[in-house]
C-alpha cells in the first residue's frame, strides 16, 4: 500500500464513521472537502512555495520565494541499486536518471521556466552533488569531453540555467578544514569543472556562504515583490510570538 492510498483509505473511513450520523451525503462532502489537492497549486507573486523533490536516490529541494527568485538547494544521484532489496524504489520511475527528474519537475513549476537564480550544494557527498563514480541506474558515470560526469547538478544543467552558485568551500575548501577524503576531494573537483562550464556557457558567479548574511540571497525580481517578502516575514514573526 502506498502513502496515497493509506490516507485516501483513511479518508474513506472517517467518512463511514460520520455517515452513521449525519448521513452519507454530508459525509462525503466534508471527505472531499478535507481532501488534500492532488497537485500543489501555482506559484502566484507574494507566495513563498518549497518543494521538496525526493527521487529515490537523492533529495533536492526547489524554493520560489514571494518576488519570483527561485534557489534549487541539492540535486543529487547515488547507487542506490547497491542496497538490493533494501534500496528506496527510483522515483517516478528509473527511466531516468535524479538530475533529469529534478530539472523536468523545476522547469514545470518554475515561474522563470529554466532559469534558476541560485543553485547551492548543502555538503560533499554524492547524493548531493552527484557522483563520478555511480549512478542511480547502474554503474559507470558518463563522461563529457570537458571532465565532469552527466549526474546531479551536471545533468539538471541540461536544462535548466543557473545565475549564481553559493558554495560552502569556495574557492578553497579549507574552511572550517580542508576537505581531504576521497570522495569529497573528487566531487570537489567535478563540481569545479561544473561551475567552468557554467560560467562559460550561461555567466554563472560562484560565491562562498556567508553564515547569516542578508545580502546573499535576495530578491532579483522587482521592487512591489520586496515589499511583500517583507510584510510576509513581519506577519510570520507576529503569528511566531
Amino acid at each position: 500500500m502506498t502513502r496515497r492510498e493509506f490516507f485516501e483509505g483513511a479518508i474513506g473511513a472517517g467518512a463511514v464513521w460520520t455517515a452513521l450520523g449525519a448521513g452519507a451525503s454530508s459525509a462525503r462532502a466534508a471527505a472531499v472537502a478535507n481532501a488534500p489537492s492532488a497537485t500543489l497549486p501555482p506559484w502566484q507573486t507574494g507566495t513563498f512555495q518549497i518543494h521538496l523533490i525526493h527521487t529515490g536516490v537523492g533529495e533536492s529541494t526547489f524554493f520560489i520565494f514571494p518576488d519570483g527568485t527561485t534557489l534549487l538547494l541539492d540535486c543529487g544521484d547515488h547507487a542506490a541499486i547497491t542496497r538490493q532489496d533494501l534500496a528506496v524504489p527510483a522515483v517516478p520511475s528509473p527511466s531516468r536518471l535524479a538530475g533529469e527528474w529534478v530539472a523536468r519537475y523545476v522547469r514545470r513549476v518554475n515561474p522563470n521556466d529554466d532559469r534558476v537564480d541560485y543553485m547551492e550544494t548543502s555538503h560533499w557527498h554524492a547524493d548531493h552533488c552527484g557522483t563520478p563514480n555511480w549512478q542511480s541506474s547502474g554503474p559507470g558515470a558518463k563522461q563529457w569531453s570537458c571532465g565532469y560526469v552527466r549526474s546531479g547538478f551536471g545533468l539538471a544543467s541540461e536544462q535548466l540555467r543557473f545565475a549564481k552558485a553559493i558554495d560552502r568551500g569556495w574557492p578553497d575548501y579549507d574552511d572550517p578544514i580542508p576537505v581531504s577524503n576521497r570522495e569529497g576531494i573528487t566531487l570537489v573537483a567535478y563540481m569545479k569543472e561544473l561551475y567552468a562550464h557554467l560560467a562559460k556557457r550561461d555567466g554563472l558567479t560562484v560565491e562562498k556562504i556567508r553564515l547569516g548574511a542578508r545580502d546573499q540571497i535576495v530578491p532579483l525580481h522587482g521592487t512591489a515583490a520586496d515589499e511583500s517578502m517583507r510584510v510576509l516575514g513581519t506577519r510570520h514573526f507576529v503569528t511566531e510570538a
